[in-house]
């Protein structure tokens, strides 16, 4: 096995982590031929190929681009060069992203923070080509104000125009 990239995911990476939230870790090896995801109890592992990965990136997988730019990633030196570099830019990406906080939006409370975690992400993207996916204390709170006041189309408004 070749470990590529090795991340803390979820709620860990993002800071709004719980005790009773579980372990997400994201890995990417050349092991793996496609993307599979474990549960043992507490720990949730998601691994994928590289070339999966890399496709999931630049088509705007959330979970895909947050592993890309974590800033707590363990990265192989072969490829940290060529990771800086990424930036995700294209229409298709963005579509996604903005689906997806559609989707988040009319859920319950975690689903409808999840909507504006994921807004305030792709604002980033859409300025940058990346983003930070850890959450300040600033954002954390603009996370809990917005969700608990906004649903649905309101909220899908807000978050995909942060």
């Amino acid at each position: 096995m070749t470990l590529i990239l090795q991340t803390l995911h979820g709620s860990r990476l993002y800071g709004t982590a719980h005790a009773d939230s579980d372990y997400d870790t994201f890995v990417v090896d050349t092991d793996v031929e496609r993307a599979e995801q474990t549960i043992d109890g507490a720990d949730d592992l998601t691994q994928m190929s590289l070339e999966a990965f890399l496709e999931n990136v630049f088509r705007g997988s959330a979970q895909s681009c947050e592993a890309m730019f974590s800033p707590v990633a363990q990265v192989d030196p072969r490829y940290a060069a060529m990771f800086a570099g990424i930036r995700v830019t294209g229409a298709e990406s963005h579509a996604r992203y903005r689906r997806n906080i559609e989707e988040h939006s009319g859920g319950n409370l975690k689903r409808r923070r999840h909507a504006v975690r994921l807004g305030l992400n792709f604002a980033e993207l859409r300025a940058t080509g990346r983003f930070d996916p850890q959450m300040n204390a600033g954002q954390r709170s603009l996370i809990v104000e917005l969700a608990d006041r906004y649903a649905g189309r309101e909220l899908f408004d807000v978050a995909s125009n942060l």
